[in-house]
């Protein structure tokens, strides 16, 4: 366990012998979970916030705080903001400007009509 954050011990209980296969699984699942409903344009909002959820646990787990010096090997050197903040802020794009209403699988069974996109 390499967590440098004040939720230090969350992150130990986590990755203990009794919880870390059961936290592998459930990284592994809400990562397709997310990929399939973003791709699909299904659940949309659904994979929005589990998105989130899991960005903000990655984020705290090594926070790229000034003075943190960290023993996990990243891929350069941050101040505050790294990709994980960056990929949320994109999710967040996502749930303020849905795009399954234009593309996707949910625009196909919505009993409305499609939406249009607009044009001048």
């Amino acid at each position: 366990m390499s967590s440098e954050s004040f939720l230090d011990n969350f992150f130990a209980w986590l990755s203990s012998d009794a919880m870390i296969g059961i936290i592998d699984f459930m990284t592994i699942a809400l990562l397709l979970i997310v990929g399939l409903t973003l791709i699909l344009g299904i659940f949309e909002k659904i994979g929005i916030l589990a998105g989130v959820a899991l960005l903000v646990l990655f984020y705290l787990a090594h926070p790229s705080f000034p003075g943190i010096e960290s023993a996990a090997p990243s891929e350069g050197n941050y101040f505050i903001v790294n990709k994980n903040l960056i990929e949320l802020a994109a999710l967040l794009v996502l749930w303020f400007f849905p795009t399954s209403k234009y593309f996707g699988l949910s625009q196909l069974f919505s009993t409305s009509k499609p939406a249009k996109l607009a044009t001048k």
